[in-house]
């Protein structure tokens, strides 16, 4: 029996089965089969071969040599989909170079597709204690305002800053741009959410 043959459509939603199920080969397969009941779901080799194929050439489709591809070509088309799922932080410039098409053909796929670049924008995130610490701290810098007219003079105050447990230090404000068909709410790793306060050194240890 002749080996069945898969469309390069099934090929991208196997690969993000894959990257959304924790890179596993054999749920994708299943998920596969669960999702169309009625169509021969590929076998968790099929999957492990897409899956080697395109990290090691960024396309889901098998390299035929001789051919010139065409900028805006189905296949393309489909590589530059599954670039942006896969890796959504990528510039233009390097989806370009990652697929060997122009950046303008990429471009042109995008805007078709309606995938559009959406800036990252962090909110401070309010938790019930805020309220009140607020309160306390107004009421502190009140009253040392009252004995130093000039105290508010002596605070710096920064940007806001994300510290995680494994030590890095994540600023807000960075510029960060990921390229989606919907603009969907990011979650951040917990952390602990902070806005640094520093005085003079010499003020600190006397309060």
């Amino acid at each position: 029996m002749a080996p069945h043959t898969f469309t390069n459509e099934i090929f991208v939603e196997l690969l993000l089965l894959y990257f959304r199920n924790g890179e596993n080969q054999s749920k994708a397969s299943q998920l596969y089969a669960e999702l169309h009941p009625d169509q021969q779901a590929p076998s968790h080799k099929v999957v492990g071969r897409l899956i080697k194929r395109f990290l090691a050439t960024g396309s889901v489709q098998e390299i035929k040599h001789g051919r010139p591809k065409s900028a805006t070509a189905e296949n393309n088309t489909i590589d530059v989909l599954a670039s942006v799922e896969v890796e959504p932080k990528l510039s233009v410039r390097q989806r370009a170079q990652a697929s060997g098409i122009s950046k303008n053909s990429v471009c042109r796929i995008l805007k078709t597709n309606k995938i559009h670049p959406y800036k990252t924008r962090f909110v401070q995130e309010l938790l019930d204690r805020d309220p009140v610490n607020r309160f306390q701290f107004c009421r502190w810098a009140a009253q040392q305002i009252e004995q130093d007219p000039q105290f508010y003079k002596k605070i710096i105050f920064t940007d806001e800053s994300t510290f995680v447990r494994h030590g890095q230090v994540q600023l807000y404000g960075f510029n960060s741009h990921l390229y989606h068909n919907m603009s969907e709410a990011m979650h951040r790793s917990q952390g602990i959410v902070a806005v640094s306060l520093l005085t003079q050194v010499r003020t600190l240890w006397q309060l």
